[in-house]
């Protein structure tokens, strides 16, 4: 049987009451421990089930994962924590958030626009928040219609780059290459999310004089010739915030490097990969961030409607010392300024 509204509320209401209760107990004479017993039981009994649903396996959303966890562990929240991955199937995506909702979950953490999605219309009518992260736009995925006052269930960490970050990565292809012209964009043509990118993308462009060159697919298999009209209509390749492209982001950086193309991401993992240089968020903080809103729901009694979509304030600047290597460049371009190094 589903518990009711009122009761799945109360029992995360009584996550932290009870928590308050033992430690006040603890000061209490000898003759108390008995109540502090019950109140203890009673916790564990209320152990919270949290459903972590990701739609591909890639150290972006990875981190974005394990700095959710680690940030729980930290915030004191001993839930049951079931993890799984939809291997990049979107009907796999919807049958674990079903599942999600049949196990009763208390809340459930949704890793980029897909399973965001099907969290979404899993937990419709239902009393289950969902959190998510790695969301790029999740007004235009029709996540909710109101960031800053989300009106239904779900809220969340988006991954989206600014368009002061946008400009910032064009300057240093300006530096890397004064006499760039193009940039190319291989996109997923499934993933809503990277059309918005692309439109961002190419309003900075204009003001730098650059123009961009997009090459869509919609399948693995269709990059390395995406890759091979890339090369030839651009100078550098940026890298978006794309699912697809992300878990395949070790062959697109090697390829663009035997091409000898720069590559510019607004994510820091893409740089761990073989990319050349970030200019972006640490999708481990998002998690951090997504952590802090779960204990927000479930130990403050916080609703969603009071919790706005969060963005990442962190920007990391990332250089790959191997791809700077083979491209002829060195740890002194001023391109690079204060940049960590990583092979």
């Amino acid at each position: 049987m589903k518990k009711s509204q009122s009761t799945k509320a109360l029992k995360r209401g009584r996550l932290a009451k009870a928590a308050a209760a033992i430690l006040s107990m603890t000061l209490l004479l000898a003759g108390c421990s008995q109540a502090q017993d019950t109140q203890t039981s009673e916790s564990q009994d209320e152990k919270l089930k949290i459903g972590i649903t990701q739609i591909i396996d890639h150290p972006a959303l990875n981190a974005s994962r394990d700095g959710f966890v680690q940030r729980l562990e930290e915030l004191g929240i001993d839930a049951e924590i079931s993890m799984q991955d939809a291997q990049g199937d979107i009907a796999n995506a919807q049958m674990i958030a079903e599942k999600f909702v049949s196990d009763d979950s208390d809340l459930i953490l949704s890793i980029a626009t897909p399973t965001s999605q099907a969290a979404q219309t899993a937990t419709k009518g239902k009393d289950i928040p969902v959190i998510f992260t790695a969301v790029s736009d999740p007004v235009f995925s029709g996540l909710l219609q109101n960031a800053d006052a989300p009106e239904a269930n779900i809220t969340g960490v988006t991954d989206a780059v600014s368009i002061e970050n946008r400009r910032a990565m064009f300057e240093i292809l300006k530096e890397l290459n004064p006499e760039i012209k193009s940039v190319g964009i291989v996109f997923n043509t499934g993933e809503s999310n990277s059309q918005v990118q692309i439109e961002d993308i190419e309003k900075v462009a204009a003001e730098f004089g650059i123009t961009v060159e997009k090459t869509g697919i919609a399948a693995i298999t269709e990059i390395n010739q995406a890759l091979e009209s890339v090369a030839k209509k651009s100078d550098a390749l940026m890298l978006i915030n794309d699912n697809m492209i992300a878990s395949s982001m070790e062959l697109i950086a090697s390829t663009a490097k035997e091409k000898g193309i720069i590559t510019i991401s607004g994510d820091s993992s893409h740089v761990d990969s073989g990319a050349l240089i970030s200019v972006g968020i640490s999708y481990f903080d998002l998690g951090v961030q997504a952590a802090d809103m779960a204990k927000q729901i479930l130990v403050d009694g916080t609703e969603i409607s009071q919790i706005p979509v969060k963005s990442s304030s962190n920007f990391i600047k990332k250089v790959n010392t191997e791809t700077m290597a083979a491209l002829g460049l060195d740890k002194d371009n001023k391109a690079f300024g204060d940049a960590q190094f990583t092979e």
